[in-house]
């Protein structure tokens, strides 16, 4: 099984040999079969190729590939900042507010690690 992420990070997966092909960056047109909350991919043309691409992070046998975690890792952090000084930001919290504290010490402790220099998709 593999699994592709949109920009708008919804999951699309499939056991297609093709789908082993699509990397980050590429544009593709997938048939897609709603099955409940799974987004089942049918069919799938690669339209055209990112030259820079690297590969897209996937999922394979419903284990996450580590450049998924890397992925996942960064916008977690991104969010949590981007959360934080919103709310410091209106005046709804400040500074020392516990929510405040929490939030950007734990968006600090994953900036410190590897993972948050992935380039966002």
């Amino acid at each position: 099984m593999v699994a592709l992420y949109d920009e708008k990070n919804a999951r699309f997966s499939g056991f297609l040999k093709e789908l082993q092909d699509v990397k980050e960056g590429d544009t593709v047109e997938a048939e897609i079969q709603i099955d409940g909350k799974y987004n089942n991919i049918t069919a799938v043309k690669i339209v055209q190729h990112d030259a820079g691409a690297k590969s897209a992070p996937v999922m394979r046998n419903g284990a996450p590939s580590p450049e998924q975690l890397e992925v996942q890792a960064s916008a977690e952090a991104q969010t949590a900042f981007r959360g934080a000084t919103d709310l410091l930001a209106a005046k709804i919290i400040n500074a020392e507010h516990p929510l405040a504290k929490a939030a950007i010490r734990w968006a600090l402790a994953r900036l410190e690690t590897p993972s948050a220099n992935v380039r966002a998709r």
